[in-house]
């Protein structure tokens, strides 16, 4: 069974980076001429967020396209919905895209640039935020470990195994 794959190049942006980002996405099943792909960057225009890019390809610098698989470049169309702050961005497939091909959304530098002299890119969030938890457990009755936070931006495991109700059972219980 085939799955689709997504990736990022560069797959690391640190608070305030500008570059020229790469959205590769590798098809499990062929998409039909017309097909629509919607883009979203999740952020609400505040000036801590992503920066938003222009769909204008005649623009310098902070632009979106998308590149098919025989190199053809497709202009995004901005869709500003009813609840949002910021547009959504928009292609439409001018031929099919065969199962296991790639399509790519860039967001960033029109020009080829070397990617650390990146200065008309597109620039990532400038505030940095503490993820959620996620909790691991090991279920079995010898474990000592019972319940522990984890959090994704590299903090310390904080214990939950002596706290009542921990052992064996998932409480609600929020830790900050």
């Amino acid at each position: 069974m085939r799955r689709s794959i997504c990736y990022c190049e560069p797959n690391l942006a640190l608070a305030g980076n500008i570059a020229t980002r790469k959205f590769c996405y590798t098809t499990a099943s062929s998409l039909p001429k017309g097909t629509r792909l919607k883009f979203d960057l999740l952020t609400t225009g505040r000036e801590i967020d992503w920066e938003v890019p222009s769909s204008n390809l005649k623009a310098k610098s902070n632009v979106i396209w998308a590149e098919m698989p025989n190199k053809k470049v497709l202009a995004a169309k901005e869709i500003l919905e009813p609840h949002a702050f910021v547009p959504t961005f928009e292609f439409v497939l001018p031929s099919e895209i065969k199962a296991g091909e790639t399509i790519i959304i860039v967001m960033g530098n029109p020009e080829k640039v070397k990617q650390n002299e990146d200065k008309k890119g597109n620039r990532a969030q400038t505030h940095i935020q503490r993820r959620r938890p996620f909790y691991r457990r090991d279920p079995s009755p010898a474990s000592r470990i019972g319940r522990e936070a984890l959090s994704s931006d590299g903090g310390l495991p904080t214990r939950l195994a002596d706290r009542p109700g921990s052992s064996g059972t998932f409480n609600q219980t929020r830790i900050t």
